[in-house]
């Protein structure tokens, strides 16, 4: 299960970061590629930041399994 922290860290903190630099190259991207995404915690945080952007996560693990109780938890 995920901690609050984690959450902040993972869903506020970090996507802030990868934001600035999105908005630095193009601030209406139409596509965005997170790879490596693991749970997709970021990955969510970056489609809800880019609505109008066709935003994937790519990971080679089964992380990204998680997601669902991800959203459920913290989005609903």
């Amino acid at each position: 299960s995920m901690s609050d922290e984690y959450f902040e860290t993972h869903f506020v903190k970090t996507p802030r970061k990868v934001f600035e630099a999105i908005n630095k190259w193009h601030p209406r991207p139409n596509a965005i590629l997170d790879f490596g995404c693991g749970l997709g915690v970021k990955t969510v945080a970056t489609a809800m930041a880019y609505p109008d952007a066709l935003v994937t996560g790519v990971d080679i693990t089964n992380a990204f399994e998680k997601v669902g109780s991800f959203i459920d938890k913290y989005l609903d």
